[in-house]
């Protein structure tokens, strides 16, 4: 085993091998399955145990062991590669290097001046880790507030500013310094509802409305009833938006039973703009048991009742209109409708003529042919016949 040299190795062992690859008898970047392979190979053939005795073998087997460590590990390996690859120099196989010795004072370099005569260094004030912590959460609460008050105090000045152009009805203008102050501020919820009302009733920005609205609820701390409302008139406007505004507004004009001017608005928006008369009749009705000093009131329900063809009902509400305003010629109008839906022909005529002689311009041919026929020679219209 003495005069033994690897296989595959030419030459002295120590001297002639240049890398790990050479020691271990394999081509330049050979893999780590070719790695172990050959580790497994040489170190069964160079073992001490199998070579007792012998301190060359005891030798190559500690280089074999020291190639294996290196290129079987991958960091390790990839370095070692780069530094193959690049031509750069290589540790020299079995001579690793030392480890530092600076942890042992022999090896200290001694300073050339005496140590009372060197600068000493005045010892900075620390604070525990707690403290330190603690004050540094401090300075980010302090900034926070600081610069949350600064765009608080920016965004009311833009509202201000915003109330003034409305006194002036510059509604463009109020509606963009709305917009700054709902920009720097999102959570001032006056602002947001100030700006959902001027985009809603002056700018007709109903999806702005809407949002402003929504964002409003989200911050509020206010019964958010009174946004529902609002938001169900600007759902109303919108496009594919029915759903939303119908619970919207429902929502409203639940817990506001009592308020006759929002329900009077609902029924409007039931009507004219969500298609569902008949829902919006039953708002008229609530509204008017709230409010019965509004002849205009009595008019919107006794005009749905008329197109619902519940006749009786719409013949009330405009009778109530005219004791309220006698000089109303559309409700005599409406009224004359709903008494030839019964076939009622002196009512209806007297109800035209009325209307007619209030408004001279006020003709419905339908009812005026109706009324130009005697009623014992010429036949009359069916009873419940619609307009």
């Amino acid at each position: 085993m003495e005069g033994r040299r690897l296989a595959g190795v030419p030459g002295s062992f120590l001297t002639a091998l240049a890398n790990y690859y050479a020691i271990l008898g394999l081509p330049a970047f050979a893999d780590r399955d070719q790695v172990k392979s050959a580790f497994k190979q040489l170190a069964l053939l160079y073992h001490p145990d199998r070579n007792p005795g012998n301190q060359e073998a005891e030798e190559k087997f500690k280089l074999i062991n020291e190639a294996y460590q290196t290129l079987n590990n991958p960091n390790r390996k990839w370095q070692y590669d780069e530094h193959l690859r690049l031509g750069l120099e290589l540790p020299a196989p079995g001579q690793r290097r030392a480890p530092a010795a600076r942890a042992d004072p022999r090896y200290r370099r001694r300073s050339p001046v005496p140590p009372q005569a060197r600068p000493t260094a005045k010892k900075r004030p620390y604070l525990p880790d707690g403290q330190t912590t603690l004050l540094a959460f401090g300075v980010v609460v302090v900034m926070f507030v600081l610069i949350r008050g600064g765009f608080m105090a920016y965004g009311n000045w833009m509202y201000n500013r915003a109330l003034t152009a409305l006194e002036q009805k510059q509604y463009a203008q109020a509606f963009e310094l709305l917009n700054k102050a709902t920009g720097v501020d999102p959570y001032n919820t006056t602002a947001l509802t100030l700006k959902g009302d001027v985009s809603l009733e002056h700018m007709r920005y109903f999806g702005e409305a809407a949002d402003a609205y929504s964002e409003a609820m989200r911050y509020s701390s206010e019964p958010l009833h009174q946004l529902h409302f609002k938001r169900g008139l600007a759902y109303s406007q919108m496009h594919g938006m029915q759903t939303e505004a119908q619970m919207d507004l429902r929502l409203a004009a639940y817990h506001f039973p009592n308020e006759a001017a929002m329900l009077a608005q609902i029924a409007e928006a039931f009507e004219l703009r969500l298609k569902q008369p008949a829902e919006a009749f039953g708002f008229y009705q609530k509204a008017l048991k709230l409010n019965q000093k509004d002849f205009r009131l009595y008019q919107q329900a006794g005009e749905l009742g008329e197109k619902l063809e519940k006749y009786p009902e719409a013949i009330e509400y405009f009778t109530r209109s005219l004791a309220l305003n006698n000089r109303n010629a559309q409700a005599y109008l409406g009224r004359a409708k709903c008494h030839y839906g019964l076939n009622q022909r002196a009512q209806t005529c007297a109800d035209l003529a009325a209307a007619q002689q209030l408004d001279r311009y006020t003709s419905h041919f339908e009812l005026e042919y109706y009324c130009q026929f005697d009623p014992e020679n010429e036949p009359t219209g069916p009873a419940g016949q619609t307009l």
